[in-house]
This record gives C-alpha cells, sequence and structure tokens, in this order.
C-alpha cells in the first residue's frame, strides 16, 4: 500500500515538474516576444510576482528559476519583493474555511442531500439526469471524508455548509 501511495506521489511530481517546465518555457517564449512591446514596471513586477507565487505554492522550483531568470533578463529586482512573494504565497496556500473543495453546484446538491433528497429527487429539482445527481453525491462524499449521505449532512451542518 505504501509503495503504490509512493509510486503516484512521485509520477504526480514529475508530471508537475514537466507542466512547470513547459509553463515557464512559455512565459520566457512570450517574453522575448514582447520584449519590443515594454510593459510598465509596475505591471511586469506584479505579474512576475503572482507567477512566482504560484510557483512557490506548487514547489515549482524549475519554475521559479525561469522566473527569476526572466526577472533578471526584464532588469526586474525581484529581491525587494520578498515579502510580497510571501504575503500571495500564504493568501494562494490558505483555502476558505468552509468551501472543503466543493463546487457551486456540490454545494447545491449538499443542501438537498440534508435535507434528505434521493438522487431521483435531487436531479429532478435540478433538472439534470438522475446519474449526474449521483456523481455529483460521490464527489462530495469524497470531498468531505464522509461515508454516508448522513454523514455529509452532519459534517456541512456542524460546518456550516448548508443552512
Amino acid at each position: 500500500m505504501a509503495a503504490e501511495f509512493d509510486l503516484q506521489f512521485n509520477a504526480q511530481h514529475h508530471q508537475n515538474e514537466l507542466l512547470a517546465a513547459a509553463h515557464a518555457r512559455r512565459l520566457t517564449r512570450t517574453a522575448e516576444l514582447q520584449r519590443d512591446e515594454p510593459a510598465p514596471a509596475g505591471r511586469r513586477l506584479q505579474t512576475l510576482l503572482r507567477r512566482i507565487a504560484g510557483a512557490t505554492v506548487l514547489s515549482a522550483t524549475p519554475l521559479v528559476g525561469c522566473i527569476e531568470a526572466l526577472a533578471r533578463r526584464a532588469r526586474i529586482s525581484l529581491a525587494s519583493a520578498e515579502p510580497a512573494i510571501d504575503a500571495v504565497a500564504t493568501a494562494a496556500v490558505v483555502p476558505a474555511p468552509d468551501d472543503r473543495g466543493l463546487t457551486s453546484r456540490e454545494r447545491e446538491v449538499l443542501g438537498l442531500v440534508a435535507e434528505g433528497f434521493t438522487n431521483r429527487r435531487i436531479a429532478e429539482t435540478l433538472f439534470i439526469s438522475e446519474s449526474t445527481a449521483g456523481v455529483h453525491v460521490s464527489n462530495i462524499l469524497g470531498k468531505l471524508g464522509a461515508a454516508s449521505r448522513t454523514e455529509a449532512a452532519t459534517i456541512a451542518s456542524r460546518l456550516g455548509l448548508v443552512d
């Protein structure tokens, strides 16, 4: 079990590194194409801050390196921007306290589950198919870590996700 998790984690980590490297190459090409059309320094700095904060959150070290190199080429100092980078990265990491990763539609379905609706009744109420309602319920159970609809309703009530 642990070995399987390690393999999945390593595969996901490798995929993230590949995606980060591809994104860095795209950013570099875009910057090189726009070199003749200089943007205001403040806007360029803000863009780089957002990019480097996102890369920091993802622990995408290759991407961070590419962004820093891009900043050096553009003669933009990121040294004075450390507090801003930390603030942006922290804001990106801290999830909203009550959303638990639920989409707006899943929150809508969760409200109906908490009222005791069946998949058929949820489907009729939201004008979706019964199987789609079932998929939403399954996703909700997974995101809340609940084993049953009743447990999901209890968790949702406790967290203030439903009225």
